[in-house]
């Protein structure tokens, strides 16, 4: 997979729907019927996401099941053609604030290389108030990955 294409999306929220934000011109993927969800890439990228997180003395996020959940729900739509956009579908109970992180990439680590250069998504993975994570894949029809990083802190 020679692809080097990547895009990005961020939102954040303060305890409200209303902080998570939609990129301007989010753009509909082709439609994909067969997308798939992809496992082996989220857990790459969860683990990724936490060395990163180490080696710049902030503690790991613990893997949130609801929010892995909604990270496939997620990233499965975007491959199938839905919106490259953020949602309000986050599990806020229980959360003081949550956040996400959008990618598209040809693989884990490019996605995470990608969020590391944007400032804003590199704020969003190294904030030391997210406790618990959920990441969600899947694999649209082009062979590219569709990532969904949900991150929350607790109350």
């Amino acid at each position: 997979m020679g692809r080097s294409l990547v895009r990005l999306g961020l939102g954040a929220g303060l305890a409200g729907l209303a902080g998570l934000l939609a990129p301007s011109g989010a753009v509909a993927g082709p439609a994909c019927p067969d997308a798939a969800l992809a496992p082996v890439p989220e857990r790459t990228l969860t683990a990724l996401i936490n060395r990163k997180r180490a080696r710049a003395g902030v503690v790991p996020v613990a893997k949130a099941v609801p929010l892995v959940r909604a990270g496939r729900r997620k990233s499965l739509a975007m491959a199938r053609g839905a919106p490259f956009a953020h949602t309000a579908d986050l599990p806020w109970a229980g959360a003081a604030a949550a956040g996400q992180n959008l990618a598209y990439a040809a693989d884990a680590r490019q996605a995470l290389v990608a969020m590391l250069r944007s400032p804003a998504h590199r704020r969003n993975l190294l904030d030391g108030d997210w406790r618990r994570a959920g990441v969600g894949a899947a694999r649209g029809c082009d062979g590219m990955l569709y990532f969904t990083v949900n991150l929350i802190a607790p109350r």
